[in-house]
């Protein structure tokens, strides 16, 4: 075990090609493109994604996986790539028709941009989910208001906190002139979200035209706090301290609570370091369902930067009981461990990580950590070496080797690795 104290045969390959990656000689990380894919979509980094899944899929074009991401990547980026991948992700269903997640997100996109026809067609192989429900009904709301009602209702029968659709119902019941319903469902969906602003001034005029001024005062003020709030989390405009107070007056105005608001209170108090409300609300959001793996590594991520690293750690330990093979999860608790001083438990966790998967970014990178926390320079000098093929955008990790081989008095090589 020539790789360091306790090291698997998975991670002693793993350094000797970590000298090969050194010396440029890429082609000793099998399916290099598909590994740097992968860390460039776990990192939300579209335009590296889709560089490196196009090269994948010049490679390997029956991977279907690839075919997704690069639609996935194509969507989430900046630059007017929407159509480009809309056109992916249709290719991908007809490879896929199974995928019935992937279908109702290519509808949800047509619906929004009102090609009505397209999602209809693609909304013929959903299956009985709510979801699906419900685009079947927002495909037929402008032509069909009676078929529209008929999948609303069974929407809403499946589950009755799906605040999209109470709004649909809301808008068909306005249009019918059924007001007294009308209200009722508006109610009912921002009570489930109360950030919906369309809907909020949806209500507003309705009360407004029904004479329930006061009503409609109190939704229009309303109205400018959700204005101001989404504002704010698409282009961070408010500092966390108003974000509070507009959170604290919505709340006082309008009775918010429920899962959405308090995920959003939770979060907003935790980075102010109110943490014993913070906590208690994310004590609370933890046994709702729709607290997703995606919620609970923003929550992670929160606490650990406040220096709350024991709850971090507790969060993403729930992670992983829920997925176990979560990447992000995984590498965050080995970077927990190191700041507290757990370097033998955190280079074991990366170790068995890299035994069931060899080839991801981060794990190379926590194990380098840890490596040379606990001692082993030049063991963590070549899983710097490894992480870094795997994914040449990431700065920091340069800079940090960089340091290092300049400390060793190995300057040639720090410069080649510049």
């Amino acid at each position: 075990m020539g790789c360091g104290k306790g090291m698997t045969a998975v991670v002693a390959a793993g350094l000797a090609l970590a000298g090969a990656c050194a010396r440029s000689e890429r082609s000793a990380i099998p399916d290099l493109a598909h590994h740097r894919a992968r860390h460039a979509m776990e990192q939300a980094r579209w335009d590296w994604a889709r560089v490196y899944l196009e090269e994948d899929l010049e490679v390997n074009p029956d991977r279907h996986q690839s075919v997704l991401d690069l639609a996935v990547a194509w969507i989430s980026g900046h630059g007017g790539g929407l159509a480009n991948g809309l056109l992916f992700l249709e290719d991908y269903l007809r490879q896929c028709p199974d995928d019935q997640e992937s279908r109702r997100r290519l509808v949800t996109i047509l619906t929004r941009l009102k090609e009505y026809d397209r999602g209809r067609h693609w909304a013929e192989g959903f299956d009985d989910h709510p979801d699906a429900h419900f685009l079947r009904a927002l495909l037929e709301a402008g032509d069909d208001p009676q078929a529209a009602l008929g999948h609303l209702k069974a929407t809403l029968e499946a589950d009755d906190r799906h605040a999209a659709a109470w709004a649909l119902l809301a808008e068909i019941q306005q249009d019918r002139d059924e007001v007294s319903a009308a209200l009722e469902a508006y109610r009912r969906s921002l009570a489930l979200d109360p950030f919906r602003a369309k809907v909020r001034a949806r209500l507003e005029r309705l009360l407004k035209q029904k004479g329930e001024t006061d009503e409609a005062h109190r939704q229009l003020r309303a109205l400018e706090i959700v204005g101001r709030l989404n504002q704010s989390r698409d282009a961070a405009v408010l500092s966390v301290v108003e974000e509070l107070r507009l959170l604290r007056e919505l709340q006082s105005l309008t009775s918010a609570s429920g899962f959405v608001f308090d995920r959003r209170l939770a979060e907003v108090l935790l980075r102010m370091g109110h943490l014993d409300e913070g906590l208690s609300l994310v004590e609370g959001l933890e046994k709702d369902e729709r607290f997703s793996v995606e919620d609970r590594l923003v929550f992670a991520k929160i606490m650990g930067g406040g220096g709350e690293r024991q709850h971090a750690r507790s969060m993403y330990q729930g992670i992983l009981r829920l997925d176990p093979g979560n990447v992000t999860a995984r590498a965050s608790m080995a970077v927990l461990d190191c700041g507290i001083g757990r370097h033998e438990e955190a280079r074991r966790r990366m170790e068995e990580a890299l035994e069931g998967d060899p080839w991801v970014a981060v794990f190379h990178a926590g194990l380098a950590q840890a490596l040379l926390l606990g001692g082993d320079e030049e063991a963590a000098i070549a899983h710097w070496e490894t992480a870094l093929a795997l994914a040449p955008w990431e700065t920091p990790w340069r800079r940090q080797l960089v340091r290092i081989l300049r400390a060793r008095g190995e300057r040639n090589r720090a410069e080649a690795v510049l």
